[in-house]
């Protein structure tokens, strides 16, 4: 009997869906470009999953000075920066 109650746990277990990984952003920049193409608002979190989906992006002209925050855009193919205040470039 506690070798099926350990099998019917386990396999319940087994479509618990895994936490996803919540991203914050070190740019406000960066965070107010993806919420806003994304449709979010600024209560909603971001996770992973959803930036991974990310392949196109226009993030021009929000004071965007630090280009650390582009590891959370893996996927991105097209990435406008323009008119903002990025003077390294060694981050992408």
């Amino acid at each position: 009997m506690k070798h099926i109650l350990f099998l019917l746990l386990f396999s319940c277990l087994a479509f618990v869906p895994a936490r996803a990984q919540q991203v914050t952003f070190f740019s406000e920049g960066f965070d107010l470009g993806v919420r806003s193409h994304l449709g979010l608002s600024a209560s909603d979190p971001i996770d992973q999953a959803r930036t991974d989906t990310i392949t196109m992006l226009d993030l021009s002209g929000l004071s965007i000075s630090d280009l650390r925050d582009i590891k959370y855009l893996p996927n991105i193919q097209i990435l406008d920066l323009s008119c903002n205040l990025i003077s390294r470039i060694s981050d992408l």
